[in-house]
């Protein structure tokens, strides 16, 4: 029997290609997409710091997905 099976999940709960709606919606990352936006728009480079397991490639992820 797969974990899959044995937790009863209906889909790979640790994949890197999560979809937008399987990321966290907070006000951390809807202030770090608005920032990533404006980076965007107004054609400026920056820079996505913080400690391991914050969620900076989840923030990048869902920001392209977008």
């Amino acid at each position: 029997m797969s974990y899959l099976e044995y937790f009863k999940f209906t889909r790979q709960p640790f994949s890197e290609h999560a979809s937008r709606e399987a990321l966290w919606n907070d006000t951390r990352m809807e202030e770090g997409l608005s920032r990533l936006s404006y980076l965007l728009g107004n054609g400026l480079v920056g820079l996505i710091t913080g400690a391991s397991g914050l969620g900076k490639s989840a923030l990048v992820r869902r920001f392209i997905q977008e």
